[in-house]
């Protein structure tokens, strides 16, 4: 019965009840007196309870006795009841005195929680997350907290120099050096808690679209965080003391040493959750207060884009296609990390696959395996580079060649031979926009004459959050961003923009998903001929505006215009120098094309 109880009152927690309407409904506390007290707690921070109490509206006893009756929470002593060490080191202790929490029992699967806000469900998601457990408030007093904390926690916790310190009680100390109890700590990340834990952070995060887990340690605590499209966004803590057993568990499941923490480790796990199938790439890096821990998350057997749908305006769409039906080029993909290149790759290489035509590819990682496609991994304890990887992909009769990425000199000067062998190649290069693609090859030692006759076409792109398709309504972008993207407010003011406000589905962020915006420079003759007389970049990127090339600009506010993504989203990802650079004029004719162009397509 007591059990049914304590469910039914974690039910009202959801309901996001006010401590304050409780007691105005108790008959406690009259509406002038909550007035007065949330106007002190403008000035104060302090629990809106805890005021009333001061202020003398309210008595402990009573506070506790309505919270009790209402929400049906047992309340507790924390006198009469013995805690043990051991229970109470379940929770990190600055989390207890921050948080006004005690566990007073721990039975299987339940923690119960002796709590003086038991309406606080961040809290208690938080405990939930770190002990694996489900948490049963109890309620109690605010004093009867404090004397429990300020005798058995808040001594540990706040031992702080006080007053001046003598010189002559100073001295240098050597650092600890901590030995890991290998057969302790197997035995902990071994444990259910630990399990429960860590499976339910994966969880969470493959349930939530994250494509990476940060979990970086801090002084006093552990921050997870989640990349969701595109950015990082805190989740949660973890209690400081239980991350050696869940950095452990890691380490265990993707084959890594566990006993080494000094030098940076990567491994990898392939998870089943609801029949479908993620590989998981973990990568360790020593920090001041220990391990920070990347996990990156695949999708095996996504279901991948078709490039119609990738974002490319149809002018640049078309464009692509030519690009890649010639059979003796290099096609370029331009963008930092994270951009969406390995997408674009992988998109084009199902568009290229067929019966006829033998597709090698060399990765690091594979990210996505493309049936009728030979994909290698590069290996350096099998001394497979990229360099040896290639060559020995030379004597395989390829077709067509991927290459994940330019990395260094040696994998570029081969690509541009195998390119003249009659290969078609496929590369990610990093650098911001096309024209600085040519400039950064250069760098490599590639010769101007190589790369005029090579290179094809260079694909410069970035990713812009998509508004969610939930929430959208329309609105008018803030000045700022006009002006940060020199637009002229005169120019775009009959057009139509939207954005998401926030909703469930999309976490109130108005974004759910990623696309691409996108800029081919195509090389035809003009850009040839100035390659071949080492023009400056700016030569080049004027040139190619001449010729026609949309920039990734252009490409945003082709989908802002569309409904898919927002003004402030193309401000974030565009290089501004590219905003800098633009020449007056070609904007505002592109805006009216496109503007004629945009369907509002969703």
């Amino acid at each position: 019965m007591a059990e049914e109880n304590l469910k039914h009152s974690r039910k009202k927690i959801a309901k996001k009840q006010r401590i304050g309407d409780i007691l105005i409904n108790a008959g406690l506390v009259n509406q002038d007196q909550m007035k007065e007290a949330l106007q002190n707690q403008v000035i104060s921070g302090k629990r809106i309870g805890t005021i009333l109490v001061e202020m003398g509206f309210l008595s402990e006893e009573n506070m506790v006795g309505a919270l009790s009756k209402q929400l049906g929470f047992p309340s507790i002593d924390l006198k009469k009841i013995s805690i043990t060490d051991e229970l109470l080191n379940i929770l990190p202790k600055n989390f207890l005195v921050k948080n006004q929490v005690v566990p007073v029992e721990k039975d299987g699967d339940k923690v119960k929680i002796a709590m003086v806000n038991p309406l606080d469900r961040s809290t208690i998601n938080d405990i939930e997350f770190m002990v694996g457990s489900a948490v049963y408030p109890l309620v109690v007093s605010s004093s009867a907290m404090q004397h429990f904390l300020k005798s058995r926690v808040a001594e540990d916790e706040n031992m702080k120099i006080r007053d001046t310190v003598s010189a002559d009680k100073i001295e240098v100390v050597e650092k600890e050096i901590v030995k890991i109890d290998l057969i302790r700590l197997k035995k902990a990340y071994e444990s259910s808690p630990i399990i429960r834990i860590v499976n339910k952070f994966l969880g969470d995060a493959i349930k939530s679209g994250t494509t990476s887990i940060h979990i970086k340690p801090r002084q006093n605590d552990i921050l997870v965080r989640y990349r969701i499209d595109g950015l990082l966004r805190n989740m949660t803590t973890l209690p400081a003391q239980a991350y050696p057993a869940i950095l452990a568990r890691l380490k265990s499941m993707a084959r890594m040493d566990i006993s080494v923490s000094l030098r940076s480790q990567n491994g990898g796990v392939r998870l089943k959750i609801d029949e479908r199938f993620f590989d998981l790439r973990l990568s360790t890096l020593p920090t001041l207060h220990g391990e920070k821990v990347v996990i990156r998350i695949m999708e095996k057997n996504q279901k991948m884009r078709s490039l119609e749908n990738l974002g490319m305006h149809p002018k640049d769409l078309s464009n692509y296609y030519s690009l890649i039906s010639r059979p003796r080029n290099i096609i370029l993909i331009a963008g930092p990390t994270g951009c969406g290149a390995s997408t674009t790759l992988y998109t084009t290489l199902r568009y290229l696959r067929s019966e006829e035509t033998n597709i090698v590819t060399i990765e690091d990682p594979v990210e996505y395996e493309i049936p009728g496609i030979n994909q290698v991994q590069v290996n350096p304890d099998e001394n497979i580079s990229f360099g040896s990887g290639l060559r020995s992909i030379l004597n395989q009769d390829p077709d067509i060649i991927m290459v994940s990425e330019i990395r260094d000199p040696e994998t570029a000067h081969l690509i541009f031979k195998s390119s003249l062998r009659g290969h078609m190649i496929l590369s990610a290069i990093y650098t911001n926009n096309a024209v600085s693609a040519l400039t950064h090859l250069m760098n490599f030692g590639i010769q101007y004459n190589m790369a005029a006759t090579a290179i094809e076409g260079v694909v410069a792109q970035r990713l812009v959050r998509r508004n969610c398709p939930h929430c959208l309504e329309k609105y008018i972008p803030e000045p700022r961003v006009m002006v940060g993207l020199n637009i002229d407010v005169m120019e775009v003011s009959k057009m139509r923009f939207y954005h998401g406000r926030g909703c469930r589905q999309c976490s109130g962020t108005g974004y759910s998903g990623q696309i691409g915006i996108f800029e081919i420079l195509n090389i035809d003759h003009t850009i040839k001929d100035l390659i071949l007389k080492q023009a400056s970049a700016r030569e080049i990127y004027i040139a190619a505006r001449n010729k026609g090339m949309t920039t990734m600009e252009e490409n945003g506010l082709y989908l802002a215009l569309n409904k898919i993504t927002t003004l402030e989203e193309i401000l974030r990802v565009v290089p501004h120098e590219d905003i800098e650079t633009r020449r007056k004029g070609a904007w505002e004719k592109q805006i009216i094309s496109m503007f004629d162009d945009a369907i509002y397509i969703l």
